[in-house]
């Protein structure tokens, strides 16, 4: 079970399709394009988004930003969908 973080403040319960891991075409599709990944936000879990977001002008993402900096204290910000899952849900 993860958590897609949509950019319009909406959160989805969503699961991998087949089987226990999400597939890089599944992931792509929730984030819009290329994935990167942003580890262990608490040694469990992952945040996946899109790679060219920034670049593409995808809008702001308040719920992701708010967990990265909950995490790494650090003043950056998401855009786009961002999923958080657990590691071994990606392989």
């Amino acid at each position: 079970m993860a958590e897609l973080l949509k950019a319009s403040g909406d959160i989805k319960i969503v699961n991998p399709k087949e089987g226990k891991t999400f597939s890089l075409k599944e992931l792509q599709e929730y984030v819009g394009g290329f994935i990167e990944t942003i580890s262990s936000l608490d040694g469990n879990h992952i945040m996946v988004v899109n790679e060219e977001g920034k670049l593409m002008g995808l809008p702001f993402n308040y719920c992701a930003t708010i967990r990265l900096i909950n995490k790494f204290s650090k003043m950056d910000h998401i855009v786009g969908d961002a999923l958080i899952c657990r590691c071994n849900e990606i392989e």
